[in-house]
């Protein structure tokens, strides 16, 4: 950033709670006010299909969707109607919601141009929907998700990651 914008500030803010990996759960052993992360529509339906027919029913928030749907998709898993909220990255970006455990089924992603892995800062951002202010918060893995490597989760954990030296505007 100082580089383009010599004049910018950058305010760094430590996170409050404690983010703490928990392994690899089936969707009948995840936590309570789980968010179920998938990175396609077809995913999220089908996860969310599944974790009716387990648990009893389950939100949906992608980026698709119209803010009216996406609000009362929401409203229901904050008023705890469902327990579960299935989504795609779009959790990560704004959505402030009690969430106790962010479980990756996947940590790839088609990115506009190419299917690739996720960075370590960006399934940061989306783990760190877990735990808000000064609640603890946990992550994991679940269904065919590769394992995580044990940098990726220190990484995490400690809320510190490589300098992002490129950015893709699409």
């Amino acid at each position: 950033l100082k580089s383009l914008f010599p004049k910018s500030s950058v305010l760094k803010k430590k996170r409050r709670s404690k983010l703490s990996f928990i392994g690899k759960k089936g969707l009948l052993s995840l936590p309570k006010r789980a968010a179920v992360i998938a990175f396609n529509s077809n995913d999220v339906y089908s996860i969310a299909s599944r974790i009716k027919a387990l648990k009893g029913g389950a939100a949906i928030v992608m980026g698709a969707l119209s803010p009216q749907t996406r609000n009362s998709q929401v409203s229901m898993f904050e008023e705890g109607t469902v327990d579960y909220i299935v989504a795609t990255d779009a959790i990560g970006m704004g959505l402030n919601l009690d969430i106790k455990n962010a479980s990756f089924s996947s940590i790839r992603k088609f990115d506009g141009k190419e299917s690739r892995f996720l960075k370590d800062s960006e399934l940061g951002q989306i783990a760190g929907r877990s735990g808000r202010n000064i609640s603890d918060g946990t992550f994991s893995t679940t269904l065919n998700c590769q394992n995580l490597p044990s940098k990726t989760i220190n990484s995490i954990e400690s809320h510190i990651y490589p300098d992002t030296e490129f950015l893709f505007w699409r």
